[in-house]
C-alpha cells in the first residue's frame, strides 16, 4: 500500500469510550478470514478521482480498507472498474428510498418542520433536507458507511427505505460480524459507546 500512513491506532482497550482504530493489515486480515476476494487496493489518486466523480467522501476506516484491498464479488461496489451507472444507483438508493416513503408511506420526521401540503413541494423539501445529511457510501449490498471524511468509528448501517439497522459499530466490527471473522485473534473490537452520531440516518435506527 502506498497511501499516507493512518493515524496511530491501538487494538487494545485503553479505558476510553472511543472506538479502537484498526490498521490496514487488520482490515485485510478480516477480509481474508471472511473469505472475501479482493484486488490490490486503490491508490490515493484513484480514491480522489472516485470521490470527485461521485461527489462523495470516504470515511477514514473505509478509505483505509480500500487502500489495503478492493473487495470484489456480488454486493461489493467496484470502485476501480465498476460501471458508473451501477455505482450511482447504489449510491442513490438510500435517499431515493426515503423519498419513496415520503411520497407513499406518509414519512415525515418532526425535525423537518411542517410538511408542505402539495406533494411536489413535500418531495422537493425532502430532497433538500436529505442533501444536508451525510451521504451514505456503499460497503456491501444494502450496508453503508456515512461518508464523513474525518470521523473514525462510524457505524455500518443497513438501509431499506426508512428502516435502518446498525450492522456493525465500525467497519472492522461489521466485517467480523457479516463474514464470520469475529474470532480472529488480536483484531480490534470497537464498542458502540462513543461512536459519532450520524445526522438524520442515526435517527432512523430502530430502538
Amino acid at each position: 500500500m502506498t497511501g499516507t500512513a493512518p493515524p496511530p491506532h491501538s487494538s487494545h482497550s485503553t479505558g476510553s469510550s472511543l472506538p479502537a482504530r484498526p490498521s490496514a493489515d487488520d482490515l485485510r486480515q478480516l477480509l481474508d478470514a471472511g473469505g472475501v476476494a479482493y484486488a490490490p487496493g486503490l491508490e490515493p489518486d484513484e480514491l480522489r478521482a472516485v470521490e470527485e466523480a461521485y461527489g462523495i467522501a470516504f470515511a477514514p476506516e473505509h478509505r483505509l480498507m480500500l487502500e489495503a484491498a478492493l473487495p470484489l464479488g456480488p454486493g461489493w461496489p467496484d470502485w476501480r472498474d465498476g460501471g458508473p451507472a451501477a455505482l450511482r444507483m447504489q449510491l442513490g438508493l438510500p435517499a431515493e428510498g426515503v423519498v419513496f416513503d415520503v411520497e407513499n408511506a406518509g414519512f415525515w420526521p418532526a425535525a423537518w418542520g411542517a410538511r408542505p401540503a402539495q406533494r411536489k413541494h413535500a418531495l422537493k423539501s425532502a430532497r433538500w433536507h436529505l442533501a444536508k445529511a451525510p451521504r451514505l457510501v456503499p460497503v456491501h449490498g444494502n450496508c453503508y458507511l456515512p461518508g464523513i471524511a474525518d470521523a473514525w468509528g462510524l457505524p455500518v448501517l443497513a438501509v431499506r427505505r426508512t428502516e435502518v439497522e446498525v450492522r456493525g459499530a465500525s467497519l472492522a466490527d461489521y466485517l467480523g460480524r457479516a463474514f464470520g471473522a469475529q474470532d480472529v485473534a488480536g483484531l480490534p473490537v470497537p464498542a458502540a459507546a462513543g461512536a459519532p452520531e450520524v445526522e438524520f440516518w442515526g435517527g432512523l435506527v430502530a430502538d
